[in-house]
């Protein structure tokens, strides 16, 4: 299971999903964060 972020997180956001158990998931199930690069198309 993958959480996809597509804005930018900063490391204080970043620590808290990834320490805090705030982002809810199953027992048993692998979860990771993804943080995808926002590109500027058409400049």
């Amino acid at each position: 299971m993958s959480y996809i972020f597509e804005s930018a997180l900063s490391l204080a956001e970043l620590a808290i999903i990834q320490s805090s158990g705030a982002l809810p998931s199953p027992p048993g199930v692998y979860v990771s964060v993804v943080l995808k690069e926002s590109r500027n198309e058409g400049q």
